[in-house]
């Protein structure tokens, strides 16, 4: 289980986020669980666990995606 936590960390569509860095995807996962949460988060739900500028780049990035 652990190495299948590890393994999923390494590697994310978070990676290409400007300013999340290991510790704040870290946070996003343990905080939101999936992906696809994060993804569906809002801007103040994102606001509450980042910094401003960290969390206007995750919900942009997710943003886009959608559309």
């Amino acid at each position: 289980h652990r190495q299948l936590r590890s393994k999923r960390l390494r590697y994310s569509e978070l990676d290409n986020i400007p300013g999340i860095g290991p510790k704040r995807k870290q946070e996003l996962l343990k905080q939101f669980k999936s992906l696809n949460a994060i993804g569906q988060a809002t801007l103040p739900e994102l606001e509450r666990l980042l910094p401003k500028d960290a969390a206007g780049a995750v919900y942009s990035h997710f943003q886009k995606k959608r559309s």
